[in-house]
């Protein structure tokens, strides 16, 4: 016979608070720019750092930072936030705005949602043994 574990999911009040305040925020993005992209979430892209040293060598300390453009709309020629066809000499690093709606590669895009670790909880030691 199988033997099924059936842990019942809760959340912390800090928890509920900052995802209900996340689902007031994305619907008011959401409402503001209906045709965002979905796969950035009208960011554009992603920014990342990383230590550019190579492995074993003693470098100073320092960090790099890069940008990945969104390949469904950057890459494709739309603004990120409004969806408006950008002409085909706009780049991402130019200075230049979005004609329509002024989003810039620093705008940001739709709020992410916070991360939960209640689930966490669940596995502490010496509880549910």
């Amino acid at each position: 016979m199988k033997s099924e574990v059936c842990i019942e999911q809760f959340h912390s009040n800090a928890c509920m608070r900052a995802q209900a305040d996340w689902q007031v925020r994305a619907a008011q993005f959401d409402a503001v720019w209906p045709h965002h992209c979905e796969t950035c979430g009208g960011s554009g892209g992603q920014f990342y750092t990383y230590d550019p040293s190579p492995p074993g060598v003693p470098l100073g300390p320092g960090w790099m930072t890069d940008y990945n453009p969104c390949p469904d709309c950057i890459e494709q020629g739309f603004c990120p936030r409004c969806g408006h066809n950008m002409p085909e000499d706009w780049q991402t690093e130019s200075e230049e705005p979005c004609p329509v709606c002024g989003w810039e590669i620093d705008s940001g895009g739709r709020p992410e949602q916070p991360e939960c670790y209640c689930w966490l909880d669940a596995f502490a030691p010496g509880e549910g043994s």
